[in-house]
């Protein structure tokens, strides 16, 4: 952990992987929280396949999926959401230039 943060790991996925990007050198520019577009994607998943256990049961046990055990972890999935600990934030991010110390300078003549 860099120096000044915090002690125990942010609750946050996407303020974890910002300081991530800090310890790697990348400053973080502009951060957005989409982690709904995650919801939105397990209750697509969830819609999609009570769907085919209602109009093709036979053909979901042909392709071996366990609509128990695929509702099993898209409650977790979902579960992490809610706690903090699964998330989707975009971030810009860049590396900042070294500023020039009298060092660095070469003056051609």
């Amino acid at each position: 952990m860099r120096p000044g943060s915090p002690a125990s790991p942010t609750p946050n996925p996407g303020a974890r992987y910002v300081h991530l990007l800090a310890d790697a050198g990348l400053a973080t520019t502009h951060t957005e929280n989409h982690d709904d577009a995650l919801t939105g994607m397990i209750d697509q998943i969830e819609a999609r396949l009570s769907l085919l256990h209602m109009s093709a049961p036979t053909q979901l046990t042909a392709a071996g999926i366990d609509l128990d055990a695929v509702r099993h972890y898209t409650t977790l999935a979902r579960r992490a959401i809610t706690d903090g600990l699964l998330g989707y934030t975009p971030a810009d991010r860049r590396k900042p230039r070294p500023t020039p110390t009298h060092d660095t300078i070469s003056v051609r003549r």
